[in-house]
């Protein structure tokens, strides 16, 4: 057990602290604010990294999914719109076909012409089908209002 009285206690317990000096207390408040102001930088960087690692990932993963994704079942391919048309030789030849070569002989013959530009007319567009004009405009008369161009 302790004595009652110990005169280390008592010299102990006679003992105050100084109060700080005007200095010390300036340099703890610097070094407290150096602190926050560490720890807050500190603070939105680790924010910024981790939003941009989880971006990143949510990213690496959508490209996986991507490239590891099935093929469709069941749908059929289709063929480019840009691919070349395959025709047999023997079609250049063919007097039914809008071809060059047939447009060159009937043009030594100027009679034939029109009938030859109808009969080709009206394999194109069935009757009652209303076609464009131009490729890239289609101008249809019966849209306008009275007295417009």
């Amino acid at each position: 057990m302790n004595d009652p009285f110990d005169p280390l206690e008592a010299e102990l317990s006679t003992l105050k602290p100084h109060d700080a000096s005007p200095e010390l207390k300036q340099r703890i408040a610097n070094e407290l604010e150096t602190d926050v102001l560490v720890s807050a930088k500190s603070r939105e960087r680790r924010i910024w990294w981790s939003g941009a690692m989880a971006g990143g990932l949510v990213a690496a993963c959508l490209a996986v999914g991507f490239l590891l994704r099935p093929a469709p079942v069941g749908k059929p391919e289709t063929e480019s719109p840009l691919a070349p048309l395959q025709l047999p030789v023997s079609a250049a030849f063919d007097d039914a076909l809008p071809t060059v070569w047939v447009y060159r002989r009937t043009l030594a013959r100027p009679q034939e012409l029109d009938a030859l530009l109808d009969r080709h007319a009206a394999l194109a567009a069935p009757r009652g089908a209303r076609t464009p004009t131009h490729l890239f405009i289609r101008f249809d008369s019966e849209l306008l209002f009275n007295g417009e161009l």
